[in-house]
């Protein structure tokens, strides 16, 4: 009696498991909807005050501009900034004003969500990757002449193909990363198992 009524109890918490990954599961794409919603909307507010789409990386070799001519560089000289003029007022510029409410929104989700990480302890190398990775990222986004905002979002909603284009890019540079990762980790795993 006592074996059936375990089985039993084991049959139970296996179900109620069960039952909690579905429930995660429909919150997560309950979640996911929500916040596709909202930013099908936003980016749909934004278009209609504003008569363009959103971008974010078309502002960065202003903003480099300013900061090297605040630095003493004549940067007035050089062609680019001859045929691009550096703004007096950046808050003039509506990428950049777009720019900061994007990292506003950011910064509000993760504190919203709790994962901010504020006292997270990194080692060296995991500092080493975010700073190598968000090199790659702004050069990849500087020579696709956009970056996931700008290139594929608002060139999926306009119905682009360069927006498609780049989001099979993307999935596709993913893949090639997170499969990297993993190798990487087991070779971390097997160097720490032979140290033991």
């Amino acid at each position: 009696f006592k074996l059936l009524s375990l089985e039993l109890k084991d049959q139970n918490v296996e179900e109620d498991s069960q039952n909690e990954v579905k429930k995660k599961m429909i919150r997560k794409i309950v979640h996911d909807i929500i916040v596709d919603f909202c930013l099908a909307v936003c980016v749909g507010l934004f278009f209609i005050c504003d008569g363009q789409v959103i971008g974010v990386m078309g502002v960065f070799p202003s903003i480099g501009g300013a900061f090297l001519r605040a630095c003493g560089v004549n940067v007035e000289k050089w062609k680019y900034y001859q045929q691009k003029k550096i703004p007096n007022n950046f808050l003039d510029v509506d990428m950049f004003v777009s720019d900061l409410f994007i990292n506003f929104g950011a910064f509000l989700a993760a504190t919203v969500r709790r994962n901010f990480a504020w006292g997270q302890k990194k080692t060296w190398g995991e500092y080493v990757k975010g700073v190598c990775g968000g090199l790659l990222m702004g050069l990849g986004g500087r020579m696709s002449a956009g970056c996931n905002i700008g290139s594929m979002l608002s060139g999926i909603t306009s119905g682009s193909f360069h927006g498609f284009l780049w989001m099979i890019c993307a999935i596709f540079g993913s893949w090639v990363v997170v499969f990297g990762q993993s190798l990487y980790d087991k070779f971390q795993q097997r160097k720490a198992y032979v140290a033991i």
